[in-house]
């Protein structure tokens, strides 16, 4: 998995690895915010793609929230720390779901060297 240092805008200075496709994923999202009439219609449209659509409800409609709201004007202190906690939300998010992969995987292998084991 490739990481990309991204820049804390709430925190001149502070940096957090995130997975790279994250970004991408989080880039999309304020594109599409932008693009949407509210935050029904990019509820709408995170349904559209394979990314967005199996993701939680609550995790959507929290995401497209933040999207929505970094989008109109704001001061930039606010929008900073919103748009921060919306990279991180996303990594921890793309994480988590990687880690139980892993984890799946890990299973698979010791089932399998268990019943290799056993004969």
């Amino acid at each position: 998995m490739k990481t990309v240092e991204h820049k804390l805008l709430s925190e001149p200075g502070k940096m957090v690895k995130l997975p790279e496709e994250s970004i991408s994923h989080a880039n999309e999202l304020l594109s599409m915010a932008n693009s949407s009439k509210n935050m029904m219609d990019l509820l709408e449209k995170m349904e559209g793609l394979p990314y967005f659509k199996h993701m939680e409800y609550h995790m959507k409609v929290a995401l497209a929230t933040k999207a929505d709201w970094i989008k109109k004007p704001r001061p930039e202190r606010l929008t900073s720390t919103y748009r921060d906690k919306f990279y991180l939300q996303i990594g921890r998010y793309d994480l988590q779901n990687k880690y139980q992969e892993l984890e799946e995987m890990i299973e698979n292998i010791d089932k399998a060297l268990e019943r290799i084991e056993s004969r």
